[in-house]
């Protein structure tokens, strides 16, 4: 799965949600790197697209290490690395 301008390519580690929106993850994901370069910053971008493109009550983490063990609603999660960044995208509630 490639960004936009084919410079980076995301490698899915487990995905359990439709295609279109794994593309637009990615998308935005690319970004927020591009606009923000934080993680933070990337992780409320997604967070807040997300809300507003898929209703409310998703959730992300963005880093470069870290745990997590996470329950989520069907179809609903992505986990992916872009670059340097790990990124976990999820809905629950």
């Amino acid at each position: 799965m490639t960004s936009s301008d084919n410079k980076l390519v995301a490698v899915v580690k487990y995905v359990d949600m439709p295609e279109e929106m794994q593309n637009d993850a990615v998308e935005l994901c690319y970004q927020g790197m591009e606009k923000f370069g934080e993680e933070c910053k990337i992780a409320t971008y997604l967070k807040k697209e997300f809300d507003n493109r898929y209703g409310k009550h998703w959730h992300c983490v963005v880093g470069k290490s870290f745990g997590s063990y996470i329950s989520h609603e069907e179809n609903k999660f992505i986990f992916f690395h872009l670059n340097d960044y790990y990124v976990i995208l999820y809905k629950a509630g």
